[in-house]
């Protein structure tokens, strides 16, 4: 029989856990209408409660003395008292919303004082609170409330009255208000009209408040959104009446709980499988408890909510999962060619043992529940038995079908097989190495039995000896500490205490019921929703039935077949590595490590694993096609093939063929090279993920006399005639005798962003660090991390709370981001050890400002600031730039100053300073992005010498350049600052190459500036374009002029 429930189950195991799901969820909702939905319940609760009797008590000195009123109705001679006190307590629920909690606790105030001025009416006259209450010697009444003076209350009260009077009724875990009102009866007259008075605060309801009782005998569905927060309630009062030893025991159960756990997932990794497995075995035990409840509930064998989760650690160690962990042990170490047939072969071995230890633990069990032991344990008993069986079946059912899922899945993806590790982990697991093996040891079937027993009799012989405090005497102690204070202790004070009167707030029309109680609200009863069930779970099985069955059920082509089906089959853009091709040119020639693509299939997994110890000790011998197969197998991430080969050549080649095969491109065949190029520079430095280089052309402008020494300037650009446009301003500038440039400040900048308490402390942090001895210490803790940065100025700015700090530093011949940001972080450190309360929120606080256009670069400068100037004789400016003095002087007044104001331009007051920049910044390795902030520019031109000649001048305040560190360290780009001389740092003058670079940059942009608008001016620009970047011009003769777009 259990042969064939094997075969069943294994054959249709989608189907097989369809209908386990489908049974759970029956159960689930069986046990939802019963437990949550179900208000029938709560209103026998409820009622119970009202026939609870009252409390009393008897104050004497120190000592109080807690009694029910029908023991002191019984003895009223022994308790005799001059004093005689009514108790009488409201409680208020307050909603967990903030705004509904405020809204509350207005109405919270609305209802004391309505209370107090509640009037009833005993003999010939009307009583209120003030002529009832018990008087202390100020005349003044003696009550507990929230909004009091005489109390302190908790933000919330350990516990209520109501939670004394009904235990099964228990306010949600809310804040809540108790106000107590403590009446005089020491006569008859006034013991009457206290009653009274008593009953009709029991009356009061509020337009905001309503009575909880009330609520509770309605059967709303609403309140079972209250159902999960009252169980954290009780779990939590639940925990303040234990002892010591009974919480010893409760933290050793869920000790073992956990190290089940921990078992389960350690011993299923032994055998391969991480977490699949051991969250199958789970689920397989979360449907046995589902069932296991349903039918203990048929049985009328319930546990609360409270007293399951006790007992849930017992039943997770009770149950076990050792003997799930042996089935399939069993069945991954027997090889069969087919799944079913490996199952059946191990479940025919293994059953046997593992269904007897099973019913002798379920008999022990029955023994145990028919032994007349406490209620609770027996009902324990009776739902382990329960699970032990469901889980036993489900074990050769449910498990066994979600096994042969993942067994078929891993033979389709021709994964390894989990066989050869469950061999190594038996052979490694026959003697318990670690304390992880011997407590899975200790936890195995020998010793349950006996653990069970063990706890049984702990918990019995703590419920027989432990002496636990009266939760009745100790609920009102604040109160009777209060009545104690205010009474003396001469004589006898005697206090009764009657039933509190809970209120709770309105429930509004827009409050929604229990989210499943909506859904089940859509069925007209219980046959319909079981019926949509059906319905819905049967369309999933042919739905999965199909997919199956239509992709799954056949077996994959053999190797040979699925390589030609490959070899024919176009190159498919896809992100599998497993389906793609693989590189298969040997190892790469030494001169391009170029790879070529073909089609084919992975490698399996098992032969892949010694290539990886291979690659760590000699990873030039394993073939580029072995690389690319660890690649698509995952062993080898995208970004990591220049620390695993130890070559970034080779590196660079790999990836290119990685590539090609994920986007479905010719990467290495394409026209991007990669040949030729010193990646070891680019590694770590420059890019990450290299597949090759960018070639952009580079051309020479010039010559340009700058200060006297003639330089050819390097530009990378694909604009044309951007070259050609500035050479002609370099001959202008020339012809006058050369640019002359200064440099009127070198200070690179970071302006990070801290946060203080208030403004206050940021301000006396800005006075701190503009004083003396505050500059000192940050100089000195900042100076520590270069030998070249130095803090040239702090500029703060304030905003709230928020301080703005902008560090100007001198970073030698380095752009200095790098090295100023080391130094910040030092300098931020200083400050906070001064002012403890600052946290730092971004070393970067847009302050500085690094690539984004802003004001206080263009005012107070960031990197180099120069100025460069030069005077155009006229002849110079009618022969070689083909305009006149006062024309071009006119244009740039129009276009550069009122055009730029009119566009509320911030530091682009020039023609077009971005395009000779950026493009130097590319030849020379400058940060690109850069350029928006280095190109903030002023061109002004004028008529000098009587209005005969030109004089031009270019002021550049935040040029940002380098000429060690970043791009300037690569071959290209270094070959072009050495055609400066300008490469690498000044060892005479530290800074000084960087300097004079950021010269030569504002010399060069202002020979782009004066051709550009020479051009302009003659209206030379579209004809030159279309001579020089379009089709050959018709006329014969070029115009000569700028080329250069604005």
């Amino acid at each position: 029989m259990l042969a064939s429930v094997v075969r069943l189950c294994t054959g249709h195991p989608i189907e097989t856990i369809s209908v386990s799901l489908l049974i759970a969820s029956c159960c689930y909702l069986s046990l939802l209408y019963s437990m949550v939905l179900n208000p029938a319940g709560d209103t026998v609760a409820v009622t119970a409660e009202a026939e609870l009797p009252k409390l009393s008590a008897v104050i004497h000195g120190l000592k109080t003395v807690v009694l029910q009123d029908e023991f002191f109705l019984e003895n009223s001679a022994l308790f005799q008292s001059d004093l005689k006190l009514l108790v009488k307590r409201v409680v208020v629920d307050l909603p967990s919303s903030s705004l509904s909690f405020n809204s509350a606790l207005d109405n919270a105030k609305q209802l004391e004082s309505e209370i107090l001025n509640t009037q009833s009416v005993s003999g010939a006259r009307s009583w209120t609170f003030n002529d009832l209450c018990y008087k202390l010697p100020n005349r003044e009444c003696l009550y507990v409330s929230p909004f009091s003076a005489f109390e302190d209350p908790p933000e919330t009260p350990k516990s209520s009255l109501f939670d004394v009077l009904n235990q099964t009724l228990v306010l949600p875990a809310r804040k809540s208000l108790v106000f107590s009102f403590i009446l005089d009866q020491s006569n008859s007259t006034r013991s009457a009209a206290a009653n009274s008075w008593s009953d009709k605060v029991d009356r009061i309801t509020t337009v905001a408040f309503t009575d909880a009782r009330a609520d509770m005998n309605k059967s709303e569905s609403s309140e079972a959104s209250n159902w999960a927060t009252r169980g954290l309630v009780n779990l939590h009062d639940s925990f303040k009446g234990l002892s010591s030893a009974e919480i010893a025991v409760m933290c050793l159960s869920n000790f073992l709980l956990h190290a089940t756990f921990f078992s389960l997932f350690r011993n299923m990794r032994k055998i391969g499988s991480s977490f699949s497995l051991g969250f199958a075995i789970i689920l397989n035990g979360c449907l046995s408890l589902l069932l296991s409840l349903s039918c203990a509930q048929a049985l009328n064998s319930n546990l609360t909510l409270m007293q399951l989760f006790e007992a849930l650690p017992l039943l997770v160690v009770t149950v076990g999962f050792e003997r799930h962990f042996a089935l399939t042990r069993a069945i991954l170490e027997n090889n069969k060619p087919s799944t079913e047939e490996q199952i059946l072969s191990a479940v025919s071995a293994v059953s046997p043992s593992i269904i007897q230890s099973c019913f002798v633990e379920i008999g022990f069990l029955v023994l145990v529940s028919m032994s007349g032991i406490h209620e609770s344990l027996k009902n324990f008993a009776i739902l382990a038995a329960f699970i032990l069986f469901f889980d036993c079946f489900g074990l050769f059912s449910v498990y066994l079908a979600l096994l042969t899922l993942k067994l078929d899945l891993k033979k389709m993806r021709k994964e390894a097989p989990w066989a050869s590790v469950a061999n190594e982990s038996v052979k490694k697991s026959v003697t318990p190495s670690s304390t992880f093996d011997r407590i899975s040891s200790f936890l195995s079937s020998k010793s349950k039995l006996p653990m069970i027993l063990a706890f049984i009799v702990a918990q019995a012989t703590l419920n027989a000896s432990t002496n636990r405090p009266d939760f009745l005497s100790t609920s009102l102690d604040p109160v009777f500490d209060l009545i104690r204070a205010n009474t003396g202790s001469a004589h006898a004070t005697f206090v009764s205490v009657a039933r509190a009167h809970i209120l709770q707030p309105t429930r509004t029309s827009t409050q929604t019921s229990h989210v499943i109680a909506q859904l089940l609200a859509m069925f007209d009863d219980k046959n319909d929703l079981t019926m949509a069930l059906i319905i819905t779970v049967g369309c999933a099985l042919l739905l999965t039935k199909y997919v199956r069955w239509a992709q799954l059920a056949d077996e994959p082509e053999s190797s040979k077949q699925a390589i030609a089906k490959h070899a024919e089959a176009p190159l498919e853009k896809t992100h599998d590595f497993a389906v793609v091709s693989k590189c298969v040119s040997g190892v790469a020639s030494a001169e391009t490590h170029q790879a070529t693509i073909v089609k084919s299939v992975a490698a399996p997994a098992k032969e892949l694993e010694p290539l990886m110890d291979v690659l760590k000790t000699s990873p030039e011998s394993v073939p580029n096609e072995k690389i690319l197969d660890l690649a698509k197998g995952g062993k080898i991430a995208f970004h990591a093939f220049e620390k695993v080969l130890k070559d970034t050549t080779r590196a660079v080649g790999i990836r290119r063929a990685v590539l090609s095969e994920i986007i479905g491109m010719d990467v290495s065949g394409s026209q991007l090279p990669m040949s030729d190029y010193d990646y070891d520079k680019v590694h770590g430095v420059c890019c990450e993920n290299v597949i090759g280089y960018m070639p952009i052309p580079v051309g020479v402008a010039g010559p340009l006399v700058v200060n006297g020494k003639s330089l050819y300037i390097p530009m990378a650009t694909t604009e044309g005639c951007l070259v050609a446009s500035t050479s002609r301003g370099c001959k202008a500038i020339n012809a006058g005798g050369g640019a002359h440039t200064v440099l009127t400040n070198d200070a690179m900048t970071r302006g990070p962003v801290v946060q203080f308490p208030n403004c206050t402390r940021a301000n006396e942090c800005k006075s701190w660090i503009e004083s003396p001895a505050g500059r000192a210490c940050i100089d000195a803790a900042f100076e520590s991390t270069s030998r070249f940065a130095r803090i040239q100025s702090i500029k703060i700015r304030i905003a709230g709370r928020l301080m703005f700090v902008r560090f100007a530093v001198f970073t030698g011949d380095a752009m200095g981001m790098n090295m100023i940001s080391k130094g910040v972080e030092k300098a931020l450190d200083a400050i906070q050890a001064e002012f403890g309360d600052m946290s730092v929120i971004a070393i970067s606080g847009n302050f500085c400002t690094d690539k984004k256009p802003a004001a206080v670069n263009w005012i107070e400068g960031r990197g180099k600031s120069i100025v460069a100037d030069a005077i155009i004789p006229g002849k110079v400016v009618r022969d070689v730039l083909k305009t006149t003095v006062a024309a071009i002087v006119e244009l740039n007044i129009s276009k550069n100053l009122v055009g730029s104001a009119m566009a509320g331009s911030v530091g682009g007051f020039n023609a077009h300073a971005a395009n000779i920049l950026t493009a130097v910044y590319i030849a020379t390795g400058q940060d690109p992005a850069q350029n928006v902030e280095s190109s903030n520019c002023i061109t002004l031109m004028e008529a000098v010498n009587d209005g005969e000649d030109l004089y031009i001048s270019c002021t550049m305040p935040s040029v940002e350049v380098g000429t060690v560190g970043g791009g300037t360290g690569l071959g290209p780009q270094s070959a072009c600052l050495k055609m400066l001389g300008v490469q690498g740092p000044n060892k005479e003058t530290p800074g000084a190459n960087a300097q004079l670079l950021a010269q030569i940059i504002g010399a060069a942009v202002m020979a782009g500036e004066l051709s550009l608008c020479s051009a302009l001016a003659a209206g030379h620009l579209v004809k030159s374009h279309m001579v020089h970047n379009r089709a050959k011009a018709p006329e014969p003769q070029p115009i000569v002029g700028s080329c250069i777009k604005s």
